[in-house]
């Protein structure tokens, strides 16, 4: 596989209309509905299950294939009482050329 920097290569059936962008519930492993609810959901559930998706594309990836600007890691431990903290973390490296870049004076 090629690098894919495509939107549909990381989640399954992602749509765009100019406007909104959307995918089925069922393209995240393990997010719900009731967890993506916007009403009555909770963000930090359904981000989880994102984050953790993307994490596993990216870790499915070969390493050559790999975005070389976006690097996404992902730690466990297990707490004194037993249960299990996960943490996602994301960096995002850009180039950024002074010729092109206008910056405001302060």
């Amino acid at each position: 596989m090629a690098k894919d920097i495509t939107p549909a290569g990381w989640i399954t059936s992602w749509a765009e209309d100019g406007t909104t962008v959307s995918f089925p519930i069922a393209s995240i492993t393990s997010l719900t509905a009731v967890k993506a609810d916007g009403t009555t959901g909770d963000i930090r559930a359904a981000m989880k299950d994102i984050l953790e998706d993307l994490f596993q594309t990216q870790d499915g990836t070969t390493a050559a294939d790999q975005l070389d600007s976006m690097v996404i890691s992902k730690s466990e431990a297990i707490n004194a009482d037993g249960s299990l903290q996960t943490s996602y973390g994301f960096k995002f490296l850009s180039d950024i050329s002074a010729a092109t870049t206008i910056v405001a004076e302060a």
